[in-house]
């Protein structure tokens, strides 16, 4: 009778283990490496399809293409960047007017919404309401910003200036820069999110504000690239603080300064000028002049549990991108791998 009752239970073990056997086929080790990874949004070129990258951060391995591999059939084309909620991985195909969701510990295919023109970045406000900033109306002049559901549903649209920029929430403010590379606007459009309503636009000293971070609840930096053009005097960039919706202070910048970013002690703001990375003290009103990387990226983030900076290059003719991790204290650099071709977005799953 024991012999049985083993015999019995050894079957039940494999039987369940077996179900265990995709995954590990797409990520080395076991289960939990899905717990702690980052993944690098590929956008591919005209003669390779986007692709997803997972660099695994407790095993230090990393696999390509495992969109495909979970799922048998790749990302729709035109991927353009990404965001992570508790219960989906969220990705943005914004030539395609598509928003995939899979599911966040799996990666597997959960549904594909299609209402929405040109996704071009999504703000997380809870589990079930997110801020969606796409499309361009029919003049070409003005953007949209829809606060839709997981299953696609609109409950909020609202028009806003013609902009491709990334959004910021802090407390109950949604803030868009209206920069353009090519234009001069000079303003932030402030949303009401408990209200769902337009604020106005807030006016600022410098032109083309594109990048926005937090500091602090209604503390927030601003990042202006300024305009480089031959036909008339170049307009400098800036680094902008307000407080409260109040300009502070500015710091001139070089035009055409881009990719803000603030560390997670919220000590140090991180940009690319002149082709190298600078490191801002958030309370000097000088501008930081040593160079902190001397390197050029495409795209540069922060993880937000390690404070590691990871940084890609620019893809050449079509080869993949090295993605590299840096200590965000001093500078140096911690490893690197191989990511897709060009990079154009990280989401970390922590």
């Amino acid at each position: 009778m024991n012999r049985l009752f083993l015999l019995f239970a050894l079957i039940l073990f494999f039987v369940a283990c077996k179900k265990d056997g995709p995954l590990s086929d797409a990520f080395p080790g076991e289960r939990q490496t899905l717990l702690s990874g980052v993944y690098v949004l590929n956008a591919g070129d005209v003669n390779n399809a986007g692709s997803l990258t997972y660099f695994d951060k407790l095993t230090n391995t990393v696999s390509q293409n495992v969109y495909q591999i979970v799922n048998e059939n790749p990302l729709a084309a035109g991927l353009s960047g990404g965001n992570i909620s508790d219960n989906f991985l969220w990705f943005l195909h914004e030539s395609e007017n598509e928003i995939t969701l899979a599911d966040v510990n799996f990666l597997t295919e959960t549904r594909i919404l299609s209402a929405f023109d040109e996704p071009r970045h999504l703000v997380i406000e809870n589990e079930t309401e997110i801020y969606l900033a796409h499309g361009t109306d029919a003049t070409g002049d003005s953007s949209f910003v829809t606060k839709i559901d997981t299953i696609g549903s609109a409950e909020t649209v609202l028009t806003v200036k013609k902009t491709r920029n990334r959004p910021l929430q802090s407390g109950n403010i949604l803030y868009l820069p209206n920069g353009e590379s090519d234009g001069l606007d000079s303003t932030l459009t402030l949303i009401n999110t408990t209200a769902d309503t337009l604020l106005g636009d807030s006016v600022l000293l410098f032109p083309n504000p594109t990048e926005i971070v937090e500091q602090s609840a209604g503390v927030i930096w601003i990042l202006c690239r300024g305009l480089t053009d031959t036909a008339t005097e170049d307009a400098p960039g800036a680094l902008i603080l307000l407080r409260n919706r109040t300009q502070d202070f500015a710091i001139t910048l070089p035009p055409g300064a881009r990719n803000l970013l603030i560390s997670n002690d919220k000590q140090f703001l991180f940009y690319i000028s002149d082709e190298k990375v600078y490191r801002q003290p958030v309370e000097s009103t000088n501008r930081e002049t040593e160079v902190f990387i001397d390197r050029n990226f495409a795209i540069m983030t922060i993880d937000p549990e390690e404070g590691f900076l990871y940084a890609a290059e620019a893809t050449e003719d079509g080869q993949p991108a090295t993605i590299y991790r840096y200590n965000a204290n001093d500078g140096s650099e911690i490893s690197s791998f191989t990511g897709g071709i060009n990079p154009v977005d990280f989401i970390f799953k922590n």
